[in-house]
């Protein structure tokens, strides 16, 4: 397919493939694309990466070890939807995607260098191939990024952690952290706040300071800022809130 740069400026554009192949977790095939378009209130109107397994279910293939993976994922509901959506339209060889498999990193910095990404809507990058993951954020003008596996963080990303264990092991590893925590966090009351950690504006300002506007989630973007935590939430909260409670134990980390 011919595409015409930038994604910006060139209209219908919705999906951009990026990868078909094995999953770096499990070998299994996985598909990763990105949207040129969100409605999500809370991150704002940005681009987004999905990894989304063969199959289109969350699995290890995509989703790697994270705990909330099963039965707490946040990005069940609209998002999953939007994601099988995608798939569906991407097998079908609809109009409005592009196929950018082997575009190089001039490529993609024409495509992607003015504009947010998201990394990412579902799944984790981890997954993929990383040198693909590096030309991604070395692309893209800003990023929004993070990653279960710790091996895997790469220039502008956070980890991902979900409990007192993995957030003293990325401290003592000197990485920026985004957090999943008891759902009442920083509530009177509630589980305070980590040292060195902020909620997440977009949950505490209730949408009015968007993913777009906020760089705390930038990784080493943004080396001196503290790290993030994000208080259970999405269609299975009180799941996520249940594995938080668990993994955290009410402890507070120093």
């Amino acid at each position: 397919m011919v595409f015409n740069f930038p994604v910006t400026m060139t209209k219908g554009v919705k999906r951009v493939l990026i990868y078909t192949g094995p999953s770096r977790y499990t070998g299994e095939p996985i598909l990763a694309w990105i949207t040129t378009k969100s409605k999500n209130s809370k991150t704002g109107d940005m681009f987004t990466l999905w990894i989304v397994a063969d199959h289109g279910a969350k699995s290890k293939a995509a989703c790697g070890d994270c705990a909330q993976r099963d039965e707490a994922c946040y990005a069940e509901g609209t998002p999953s939807m939007g994601a099988r959506s995608s798939l569906k339209a991407i097998r079908k060889g609809s109009p409005g995607t592009v196929d950018a498999r082997n575009w190089t990193l001039a490529e993609m910095r024409e495509a992607f260098g003015a504009v947010i990404l998201r990394n990412a809507g579902w799944g984790d990058s981890a997954a993929l191939p990383q040198p693909l993951v590096v030309r991604l954020h070395a692309a893209a003008g800003e990023v929004r990024a993070y990653t279960h596996d710790a091996s895997a963080v790469q220039r502008r990303m956070m980890l991902s952690v979900e409990s007192a264990a993995a957030w003293t092991a990325g401290k003592l590893a000197g990485v920026r952290m985004a957090a999943v925590v008891p759902s009442d966090c920083g509530q009177v009351g509630g589980m305070p706040v980590p040292n060195g950690a902020v909620v997440c504006p977009a949950i505490s300002t209730d949408g009015r300071v968007g993913c777009d506007r906020c760089t705390l989630c930038s990784g080493d973007d943004r080396p001196t800022a503290p790290h993030v935590v994000f208080p259970a939430h999405g269609p299975r909260a009180k799941k996520a809130d249940k594995l938080a409670r668990i993994g955290w134990g009410w402890q507070i980390v120093c």
